[in-house]
């Protein structure tokens, strides 16, 4: 139970300090490779049968891909809410076939971005 609380609590920590460096654009993320980051863009929902993508297009019309595996689609009901809009993304960036990416598996991963 310890151990499970903190790392709840460094998880906490990681997304909040990613919220407080500033957020970058689509085409800075494959330079955060490995390491944790906030990056902002227009989102576009789109589902399959194993997840949800999350494409964020930034202001320099740059693009980026997020996920939420399906099996986690039951914590965000109103993630649709964030379709067309400015959106934050924040997590550890890796490498997929098809580009850097960041798996969001809760919901403070996502939120509204700051005007």
């Amino acid at each position: 139970m310890r151990t499970t609380i903190a790392v709840a609590l460094t998880l906490a920590a990681f997304v909040s300090s990613a919220y407080a460096a500033g957020a970058l654009r689509p085409s800075q993320a494959l330079a955060y490779r490995g390491q944790l980051a906030l990056i902002e863009g227009t989102a576009d929902i789109q589902s399959d049968t194993s997840r949800i993508n999350v494409k964020l297009t930034g202001s320099d019309n740059s693009h980026f891909t997020a996920f939420i595996p399906a099996a986690n689609k039951d914590k965000f009901p109103d993630l649709d809410t964030y379709n067309g809009k400015t959106v934050d993304v924040s997590g550890v960036v890796y490498f997929e076939s098809s580009g850097p990416t960041i798996m969001i598996t809760r919901p403070n991963q996502i939120r509204l971005a700051s005007p």
